[in-house]
């Protein structure tokens, strides 16, 4: 285990000083989880994670400095710093990931009334509007072919569909897999009073990052949920949910909400992680990720120096979307060497042993963090020259873009709750689906409960099934056969 000295220099390390101390103190545990601290698992378990992580794994129990400890309140401590560290009102760790925060946010927020939304939206909202028995009312997103980027719709785009029925929000992705940020300012001036939700999931570095967009709290957000796992330090799955000054009157709302859709065994190793993530943000946040601005920068400029792909550019993202970009994201177009970005992935697993975050039809994704060394790009580059190298045709085949948003005929919980039958996908042209199906990543659907499933819709499917493309959500994962509303259950 890690030197005491550790959390003696780090203060805001409470709630995971309250997990050693419980460890050191040896306390005999007749409690859950049943592992006993680590001494009762599979052996091959223990080898792989750790016994000093598990011997952390417990139950709503840590040591004081001279007894038992109080589990909330460190906890809330550990919340309450890392809302002055993001600037929020108040803080909220989240333990099932950001789709967890968005599911309590939007039922908090719009129960029961509207959710304006860009159809590239993640696949989380659209489930959180069913939970809270909510119309999502799409905005269609600004879609481009040679980057096969569903980006994001412009905010006066999004205000067209104002005003909503009450209760009702707009919802934002900020930014999106793609590094794409909208203009948030413009969004809240367009909103008219309505508050503001960010899924910010990719975007929990922005505070600390040179050259970042601004935090969505910053330009007036009510509430944003970011994935913490996902571009700082804490685990997979560990996320937090901030709220700002234009909704700090809603957090009664969004507690109540949390208390029904979190678990009431959360791990303790994600929360310490989170505790931990923010430390390391306030101790050297900003020096960390000026170097990983830097080493994508020099990647950046490797790439399009020493192969024929090109990254998506600043200037790109400015006259495409009018949008800002994520200087430690690079989306690199292998489409110019004939390679689709799904291929360009697989290939680049495979024989170089490099992961990108994701590949679409005519890109693959990076991400860089201060976790990326010189010695990653090295690799990367090397790989890419190589695979500039093996094509010689000059395209790859063109796009087929995502099918538009189809017509709703149900909403989505009535068309969940309806009975339903599974056929096979061409018989489902006419019909109103039941189930959720989206190529992942990045999660966006292609259809949603209670829409009419059209030949549009059944032609992107066949074609992503036919590329080897995950699908996310459909009962039979290939969606060969299609979750649809029985005719009895058709009003």
């Amino acid at each position: 285990m890690a030197d005491r000295e550790d959390l003696r220099e780090s203060p805001g390390l409470g709630f995971l000083a309250g997990l050693r101390r419980y460890v050191e103190r040896a306390v005999v545990r007749f409690h859950t989880p049943g592992h006993r601290g680590g001494r009762w698992v599979h052996p091959g378990w223990a080898r792989s994670v750790g016994r000093d992580a598990l011997a952390l794994d417990m139950s709503d129990v840590l040591e004081g400095p001279r007894g038992p400890g109080d589990w909330a309140g460190e906890l809330r401590r550990a919340e309450e710093r890392a809302a002055r560290l993001f600037g929020a009102q108040a803080s909220r760790f989240l333990v099932n990931g950001t789709s967890g925060g968005i599911h309590a946010a939007v039922f908090a927020l719009a129960a029961g009334g509207e959710v304006l939304l860009s159809r590239a939206s993640h696949i989380s909202v659209y489930a959180a509007a069913t939970l809270a028995r909510a119309t999502p009312r799409d905005a269609a997103p600004v879609y481009d072919a040679e980057w096969d980027i569903p980006g994001p719709p412009g905010a006066a785009a999004l205000a067209e569909s104002l005003p909503l029925r009450r209760p009702g929000l707009v919802f934002v992705t900020y930014p999106d897999y793609y590094g794409l940020a909208v203009d948030g300012r413009e969004l809240v001036e367009r909103a008219r009073g309505l508050p503001v939700l960010a899924d910010e999931a990719h975007g929990a570095h922005f505070r600390f990052c040179p050259g970042a967009p601004e935090p969505a709290l910053e330009w007036g957000a009510a509430v944003s949920v970011q994935s913490t796992h996902k571009m700082l330090a804490a685990l997979t799955q560990a996320s937090m949910l901030h709220v700002g000054e234009r909704g700090k009157e809603l957090l009664g709302r969004i507690d109540r909400a949390l208390s029904l859709f979190q678990t009431t065994s959360p791990s303790p190793l994600l929360l310490a992680s989170l505790e931990a993530a923010a430390e390391q943000a306030a101790e050297e946040g900003r020096r960390s990720w000026a170097r990983a601005v830097e080493l994508a920068e020099w990647a950046r400029a490797r790439i399009e120096r020493a192969t024929p792909f090109r990254c998506l550019s600043p200037q790109d993202a400015r006259e495409r979307w009018n949008a800002r970009l994520d200087p430690a994201r690079l989306v690199v177009n292998v489409a110019v060497a004939g390679w689709t970005g799904l291929e360009a992935a697989r290939i680049l697993r495979h024989d170089w042993r490099v992961q990108v975050e994701m590949g679409n039809q005519r890109a693959v994704v990076l991400l860089f963090t201060p976790g990326n060394t010189a010695e990653d790009v090295e690799r990367l580059v090397q790989a890419l020259e190589d695979l500039g190298r093996r094509r010689s045709r000059s395209r790859a085949p063109a796009a087929l873009p995502p099918p538009g948003a189809p017509p709703r005929r149900m909403l989505p919980w009535e068309a969940v709750s309806a009975p339903t039958a599974w056929v096979p996908l061409k018989e489902s042209v006419g019909k109103i689906a039941a189930e959720t199906v989206c190529t992942y990543p990045p999660g966006i659907p292609v259809i949603v409960p209670g829409e009419e499933v059209t030949p549009e819709v059944v032609e992107y499917l066949e074609h992503a099934a036919a590329r080897g493309w995950e699908m996310r959500g459909p009962a039979h994962k290939d969606a060969a056969r299609l979750g649809v509303v029985e005719e009895s259950g058709v009003q």
